[in-house]
């Protein structure tokens, strides 16, 4: 039944692709797939093993190999992830389309033989890009080079990569003409630069500084009453400030305009630290609470409280991500009027087949967002 799905005009294909359990002839059917967004379906999901995903690796469609790079993008795959192979990652990095490179130098997966790789690639934005995220896997010949390279934004992106650890030397990068944003988002400020960019009237150098950790504590508080939404948002994330601190930024307009989620970057290196995604939960901040939800790993006690949560989007990430999330947190979410991608993906979470049983339906409690379900029998 699952191969006639496959076969043309394949109107399920890409629903079959998203299936958690797919076997070795599936699998088969679907590398050679003529679709290329149904290939894409089958490593956006996170369903399929490493085994299974590296099979990808030379397909003919630049696409596929940027998202098997890429990695699965669907909510609750991102914490399920698992690292490419290393002659994989370097047999992509000398992909002969850039949007693939692209994708090798910003993945997690970067290895150093792949970095050295593209310390030669053609590309300047890659370049430059690696200079930013890969600079700790190049040897110091590859690092010289990228120091007199000929292009200026390269020279200036390893002069930043070289020198942002070091305290005091912002000021000195900034006269080199390093770009401010720059400065601000990735290097270490001493009082008088934290100043500067927090009065800069770049509303993005302003943003990039209320993300940076080691702000001076007076620039903070300068940026909390910022005249931009945006940089309030920013600063409202920041890891130290007390719940009290974080209550008192008005930052809930910029809730509405930020329909991309992504999380802070010490809650992300946290991941699976059962304190720090308790403190998460219990935070008034429903962006870190949708943070905590978001974890794969969770105890007990934190599961239940973002069960319980008043956010529809807090639950909706818990049922999504966690299997430990309580069936009525997944199917609470699919009231008349609700997503149709909401309702799908809860129901796919709460029953292990991909559908409503009766003997699901009987363990939840009356409602009145029922009627419009349906149950079906496994066969």
């Amino acid at each position: 039944m699952v191969l006639r799905l496959l076969a043309p005009p394949a109107r399920f294909a890409s629903a079959v692709a998203a299936r958690s359990r797919l076997s070795p002839a599936v699998i088969d059917a679907l590398v050679v797939h003529p679709d290329n967004w149904v290939r894409r379906a089958v490593l956006d999901c996170g369903t399929a093993t490493m085994a299974d995903r590296v099979m990808f690796a030379r397909d003919p469609h630049f696409g596929v190999r940027a998202t098997l790079v890429a990695g699965p993008t669907r909510v609750g795959a991102d914490h399920r992830r698992e690292l490419l192979p290393e002659r994989i990652i370097t047999e992509l990095a000398a992909d002969p389309d850039d949007r693939v490179r692209w994708e090798v130098v910003t993945s997690p997966d970067l290895s150093p033989t792949a970095a050295l790789l593209l310390s030669r690639d053609p590309d300047e934005a890659i370049r430059s890009a690696l200079c930013r995220r890969g600079w700790g896997l190049l040897d110091e010949d590859s690092r010289g080079r990228l120091l007199e390279d000929a292009v200026q934004d390269v020279r200036l992106a390893a002069l930043v990569a070289r020198d942002r650890g070091i305290p005091g030397a912002a000021r000195g990068l900034l006269d080199a003409g390093v770009e401010a944003d720059d400065i601000a988002r990735c290097c270490v400020l001493d009082t008088d630069t934290s100043m500067l960019v927090a009065r800069h009237e770049d509303v993005i150098v302003r943003l990039a500084a209320a993300e940076n950790p080691t702000l001076d504590p007076a620039a903070v508080a300068r940026l909390a009453t910022d005249e931009d939404v945006d940089v309030r948002f920013a600063v409202s994330l920041r890891e130290e400030l007390a719940e009290a601190e974080r209550d008192a930024i008005d930052y809930t307009a910029a809730l509405d305009g930020n329909p991309l989620f992504r999380p802070p970057a010490w809650i992300a290196r946290a991941h699976g630290d059962p304190d720090t995604m308790r403190r998460c939960a219990r935070s008034g901040h429903p962006w870190l609470r949708r943070c905590a939800a978001r974890s794969a790993m969770l105890p007990p006690d934190v599961v239940a409280l973002l069960a319980a949560d008043p956010g529809e989007d807090v639950r909706f990430d818990l049922c999504c991500s966690n299997p430990d999330a309580p069936i009525t947190c997944s199917w609470a979410l699919c009231w008349p009027g609700s997503p149709a991608g909401k309702c799908s993906w809860a129901r796919r979470r709460s029953s292990p087949g991909g559908c409503a049983t009766s003997q699901t339906i009987r363990r939840l409690p009356p409602g009145p967002w029922w009627p419009g379900i349906r149950t079906r029998r496994h066969r």
